[in-house]
């Protein structure tokens, strides 16, 4: 039984001690670098690095901004209108448009024209749009 209870307790324990420190340092390229280890600074930096604040929520400002954005979406939440949906409206019915019959295309088989008499009026047809030409052409 003391076993269970001693494990949460060191646990807790570690939790509490936890360091919430940034360390940040340029190196000689000119890159911005960031850890929360000051083991992993690289030795040739460590002079240089800078110690900045904690970032976590145990930081009073940060506690405050939180505060503030929270208030805000509240406050935002209140002044919303109110969307209320009303059971009693039913859209009305949408309207297709109206579909005009097709138009049967000039070259389409009539009930009673064989396939054979179209083909033999269109060529005809060509016929007479080439005389047509050779005689505009004469002119």
């Amino acid at each position: 039984m003391n076993r269970i209870a001693f494990v949460p307790v060191i646990i807790l324990c570690n939790v509490m001690y936890a360091n919430a420190e940034t360390f940040t340092w340029t190196d000689d390229a000119g890159v911005v670098s960031f850890t929360d280890d000051s083991t992993r600074i690289p030795p040739k930096y460590r002079s240089k690095a800078t110690k900045g604040e904690d970032i976590t929520i145990r930081n009073p400002k940060v506690q405050q901004e939180l505060k503030e954005q929270e208030d805000r979406a509240r406050q935002d939440e209140i002044n919303r209108p109110r969307i209320v949906p009303t059971p009693d409206y039913v859209p009305p019915p949408m309207q297709l448009p109206a579909v005009e019959p097709a138009k049967p295309a000039s070259d389409e088989l009539s009930p009673g024209r064989p396939k054979s008499q179209r083909i033999r009026e269109n060529i005809e047809r060509r016929d007479a749009e080439e005389k047509a030409k050779q005689l505009d052409e004469k002119r």
